[in-house]
């Protein structure tokens, strides 16, 4: 999610001097400290250590001292970690949750969160960040057993340390229920949440989360008015505006009906999808909303997008109001003025 993108660029500490952006260990040796320069453990395979660092393997650290004499401490007498930037895995995975990759961050943010299991509390343990990130990949997955037993491990870890994980936490337990179909409870504690949450990017994921359950109980217009909150009140948080137009296509869909047919909601719906496809070619939401166009818009819309990477085009104008703002005036209008 943006939240975790956000809060490890802070912990990576882009404007400190690039000497001071070395991770390092420091031990508690006869009550002195002693600190070691220390090689990523997570470098891509086949790269070659720095001779000046320590190198962590299994739960020891070795550190060549440079006079020929080679140390070797316990992870048992660390007293404290210094990652001014976090390990490169942990931002690669918060990365690929980021692009829909969810399988692919749990490969990646698993091995960093068995490195750093035995020395999870110590401080400056990136532990707790990468937690964060599983946490939002398994969100995302089908296998709520796992997210149910990961959540009650992170509960009991968390320390405070992590800016806004406690609320991530109770998120994830929504999101749970909506896989369960508890909708009716959902749509409770969503409507609680929602008047507590701080971060934008929390509360238009929840919003997200509130209208998936309306859409699931059949409450199509309810459902569509919360959608639209998401680029009406969100609209800086890019993640969620694929979802929230596929969301909003549906519900116009939906909502075609015979009696409605008059006000044409295929189209806006059709506007929607249009807009996935061309501002968000490389999300998951991309992929459902071509394969919601008639069959002649999507090749429309195939040969548009192969043009445009064969040729440059001159820039073109702000796209024009959404058909919905005609075809549907209720439910753009309930978007802007009703609370959640």
């Amino acid at each position: 999610m943006r939240q975790s993108l956000r809060i490890l660029a802070l912990a990576a500490a882009a404007f400190a001097p690039a000497g001071l952006l070395a991770q390092s260990v420091v031990f508690n040796v006869g009550g002195k400290e002693e600190k070691w320069p220390l090689n990523d453990p997570f470098a891509p395979a086949g790269t070659k250590p720095d001779p000046t660092k320590a190198v962590w393997k299994g739960s020891e650290i070795t550190f060549n001292r440079g006079d020929g004499v080679e140390l070797t401490r316990k992870l048992s007498t660390l007293k404290r970690m210094e990652w001014p930037k976090l390990p490169s895995a942990i931002t690669t995975a918060a990365e690929q949750v980021q692009r829909g990759e969810h399988a692919s961050a749990l490969n990646v943010i698993e091995p960093v969160l068995r490195q750093f299991d035995p020395i999870r509390k110590l401080p400056g343990s990136p532990w707790l960040k990468a937690a964060e990130v599983k946490l939002d990949a398994l969100s995302e997955l089908s296998n709520t057993a796992a997210l149910s037993a990961f959540i009650a491990v992170l509960e009991e870890a968390d320390d405070g340390s992590v800016p806004g994980l406690a609320a991530k936490i109770k998120l994830a337990k929504i999101n749970r229920r909506v896989k369960e179909g508890d909708h009716a409870s959902v749509l409770v504690e969503a409507d609680q949440l929602l008047g507590e949450l701080e971060e934008p990017d929390m509360q238009a994921k929840l919003t997200l989360i509130k209208a998936d359950s309306l859409f699931a109980t059949r409450k199509y217009e309810a459902a569509l008015n919360t959608y639209l909150r998401v680029p009406v009140f969100f609209g800086a948080e890019k993640t969620f505006i694929p979802a929230a137009y596929l969301g909003t296509a549906k519900s116009l869909r939906a909502l075609d009906t015979p009696a409605n047919r008059p006000q044409r909601l295929d189209l806006a719906s059709a506007f929607y999808l249009r807009e996935i496809i061309r501002d968000f070619p490389v999300s998951k939401e991309a992929a459902e909303a071509k394969s919601l166009l008639p069959r002649e818009e999507r090749v429309a819309e195939e040969n548009r997008a192969a043009g445009a990477t064969a040729a440059p085009t001159e820039e073109k104008p702000a796209p024009a109001p959404a058909p919905a703002a005609e075809a549907a005036p209720a439910a753009a209008q309930a978007a802007e003025e009703t609370g959640s």
